[in-house]
Order: C-alpha cells, then structure tokens, then sequence
C-alpha cells in the first residue's frame, strides 16, 4: 500500500526543448523560403544604385574649383612669363677699303678724333740684400690736363707746373698738346684733355697723395681767363716718392731683377692697355708704346731680402669709330644720309700710321693707313625700340620697325604664343641684332 502518491519523476530526458526557428539561404534546400517568409524586403531587381542628390551637387562644386584654380594659375603664369623678343637685321653693306685718313686730337666737324689710352702698371721681385743706400724720388702719377678756354690746340712745354689746392707742385717731364674744347655727339660744348705723366717738384713722402684738382701757376700772372680755362685732375694718385735709406742689392742681382721685370710688364702692358681702349675706339696696335720707371726698393719678406720694384707705362692711339665709319660711308655708299655706322667685324681691318714716332703722345694729326674687308652696319636706338612697339600687335610691331631707315627687317617673337600683342612693359622685350 502506498500512502502517498509518488510524484511524476523529473527528468532531463522529459523535459522538452523549444528550437529556435531557423531558415536557410539556400531555397533549393528549403523548398518554400522566400524574402516574404523571412520577412526581410530587398529592393527591385534592376533598381538604380542608391546616390544621394547632395552628394552629386559637391562633386561637381570640387571639380568646378579645380578648373577654376587651373585657369587662375594659367593666366597668372601667362602674365608672369609675358614677353617679347626682337632679332633686328641693321642695314648693311660690304665695303672693301684701301684708304688714308688724318685723324685729330681737335678734330673740326666731320673730322675723324683720336685718343691717347694710357695704363700704368707696377712689378717686384725679391732678391738677396746686400747692403743699404740712401735714397731720394720724387712721387709720380698720370693727370688728365683739360682745355676749357678756346677751340685752339694749347702746347704746354717741358717741365710746365701743375699745383695742388694745398701747394704741393708737379711738372710735366715732356710736353703735351691739349685739344681745344669741342662739341661731343649731343652738341654739347665740352672741354679738350689730354693724359700726361707729372712728377713731384721734390723728393719725399709728402708728393705722394690720393686724386687732386691742379692749376697751371704759369697762367695765374699773365693771363687770368686762361689760368680759369686750363686745370688738371688726378687719374692716379701721386705715388714713389721717398727719402731715405733702403737695403740694396748687387749690381748684377738688380740688373737681373730689373730685366725680368721689364719684359714681364711689356707683355702684361701691351695686352692690357689694348683692352682699356674705351668703347666705340678702334685701337691701333701698331702705335703701342710702353716706358719703365725703377722705384725706390721695398723691404723685402725676409731680413735679408730686398724688393726690387719697377713702374712701367703703355699709351697707344685709338680711333673715333662712328667718325671713321661716316668717313668710310661717305666715300663708298652712294645716299649716304649721314646716319650713324659701325664696323661689323673691326678686327677684319688693318690701321697702321703712315709715319712712325718715338712718342705718339705728343702729335695733334696722325695719317694712317686703313685696310681689309668688313660691313658697315647702321646703328638704331634698341631703348627706343622697345619702347615704340611696347603693348602692340604683331602687324603694327612691323608697321614701326619700318619707320628706322636703319632696319633692313626684324624677327618678332611674342610670349607666350597666344599672346596677340608686346608686353605693354618696354623692360620685357629683348631687343637683339642678328650675328648673320
């Protein structure tokens, strides 16, 4: 008998599982799966892909600023790089001379100048010293003496003096013709000089001094107007001058340093002073003359050295091209309307003085000799070029250029190349000449 009824046994085998629904990707395996039975809703099939319109709108606002900067900087480069070029072919024409002319150092209207060029150079060599001397030089220098007064050729003779504001004196060792005042190429009236070698009156460290003004106290007494138009100025300071005791050398050491040194400066000399020639001169080697000074020995680098120094000089004549050029064109070019010439290629052509002289610094008139084959060119203001063709158009450029009668025609470049016309800026356009 039981007095109780036994409770339903619990068991983990009778409890019963509740699984999870599941579906599957597959409908082949499920049969009957569908978006519907699944509840999920996709889009139409062959539905446009999902853009936004606002997102569209930026796009294209980024890709507007892309060419917009590309243009700024386009147009800013164009302006930048703005530019012009003009290759200038000058009238020419071939002349084949064989010819004498005079040149001046006063020339008259029409005539053909000429210019004295002088260069001063000093050397030193160290050599054994052997003793000590005393010494006494006087300072020298070169001076540029100037004729304001008249038109007239001044000869001022040896030894005239020319003195300083403080008083110092220094005399001229040869004479010297000074060319009478003159007008230059603009009709301006301007005073006729000459180059000349001055020494002091005395010896000693005083004579030596930087760049001066110097009257002529010859003239002060006897002629007030001419003392006011003649004056001189430094174009070297005063230097060598020297009163003391120096070391010496031997006689046969000194000779030795003073003959290298003189053919040193010669060949130094002769090439330098052909390249002090000023511009718009043709020098003529041919009148290449040099001199040499012995100054007063230095110290040397050592106690038992000695510095023997020498100062040497070299003058030539150059000539007044654009005169010597009119010259040639006159004579050879029928219609020559005077126009300002040169020579294409001077060193083509060979000028010798018909004469020689032991010192060309002191003639007024020189007859040389000219030959060889070169074009003479016409020259054109290239500033006044640019400046006339300066913001125009290519056609109107050329319609300008026509107007100097010294252009035979010109090659015009404008950059960049869609640029229709010349920078309006002068300063951004290459006026050149054609070497051919």
């Amino acid at each position: 008998m039981q007095d109780f009824v036994p409770s339903e046994k619990k068991s983990i085998r009778n409890i019963s599982i509740e699984r999870p629904q599941t579906f599957s990707s597959r409908p082949e395996e499920s049969g009957d799966a569908s978006p519907e039975t699944i509840g999920v809703t996709l889009p139409p099939r062959n539905a446009s892909p999902l853009v936004s319109t606002g997102r569209g709108s930026k796009k294209y606002l980024v890709w507007g600023g892309v060419v917009a900067a590309i243009l700024v900087i386009f147009f800013s480069s164009s302006a930048l790089f703005a530019g012009g070029k003009v290759t200038v072919h000058p009238k020419s024409v071939l002349v084949n001379l064989d010819h004498t002319f005079t040149a001046s150092l006063a020339p008259v209207a029409d005539g053909i100048g000429f210019e004295m060029v002088t260069l001063d150079k000093e050397m030193s060599k160290e050599v054994a010293a052997t003793g000590q001397e005393r010494v006494e030089r006087p300072a020298s220098g070169t001076i540029i003496v100037y004729n304001n007064f008249d038109d007239q050729i001044q000869k001022l003779i040896t030894n005239t003096r020319f003195e300083t504001p403080d008083g110092l004196i220094y005399r001229i060792k040869e004479s010297i013709n000074v060319p009478g005042k003159h007008k230059n190429e603009k009709g301006d009236m301007v005073p006729g000089s000459v180059e000349a070698e001055v020494f002091a009156d005395s010896a000693g460290e005083k004579y030596n001094i930087g760049l001066s003004d110097f009257t002529i106290p010859g003239f002060k007494d006897k002629d007030a107007p001419r003392f006011a138009g003649f004056y001189a100025r430094s174009k070297t300071p005063m230097t060598g001058g020297f009163a003391g005791t120096v070391k010496t050398a031997s006689a046969a050491d000194t000779k030795a340093a003073y003959d290298s040194l003189n053919a040193e400066l010669k060949t130094a000399l002769e090439n330098e002073v052909l390249g002090a020639v000023p511009e718009g001169f043709i020098p003529v080697p041919s009148t290449v003359q040099t001199s040499y000074q012995t100054l007063p020995n230095a110290d040397g680098a050592t106690d038992t050295s000695v510095s023997v120094r020498v100062k040497g000089t070299a003058s030539l004549v150059a000539v007044d091209e654009t005169k010597l050029g009119a010259m040639v064109a006159r004579v050879m070019v029928a219609g020559y309307d005077g126009s300002d010439v040169y020579f294409k290629d001077p060193k083509a052509l060979v000028i010798e003085p018909t004469a020689s002289s032991t010192k060309f610094s002191t003639l007024s008139d020189i007859e040389f000799k000219i030959q060889g084959s070169t074009n003479l060119l016409w020259k054109f203001d290239a500033e006044q070029l640019a400046s006339d063709i300066a913001g125009k158009s290519r056609s109107a450029a050329s319609e300008v250029i026509a107007t100097y009668t010294g252009i035979e025609n010109a090659d015009l470049v404008i950059r960049p190349v869609w640029r229709l016309s010349f920078p309006s800026n002068p300063e951004k356009i290459d006026v050149l000449i054609a070497t051919e």
